[in-house]
């Protein structure tokens, strides 16, 4: 009897991911499940200081 890895499947096999997500995510290298298991951003975006309008200054992200 043999059995299969599900982390070794295509990851449209996830619940949510299509045609076209997948090949958002084949941009970054995500192709198989376990690839999305170890892919660490190299950055995020910290939205928990949130300014008000007239708080912000020009070319402040």
């Amino acid at each position: 009897m043999k059995f299969s890895n599900p982390l070794y499947d295509d990851i449209t096999y996830l619940k949510g991911v299509g045609p076209k997500r997948a090949k958002q995510l084949k941009a970054y290298g995500i192709e198989i499940i376990s690839d999305l298991l170890y892919y660490i951003p190299r950055k995020y975006l910290d939205r928990t200081n949130i300014k008000n309008i007239n708080q912000t200054k020009i070319g402040e992200q």
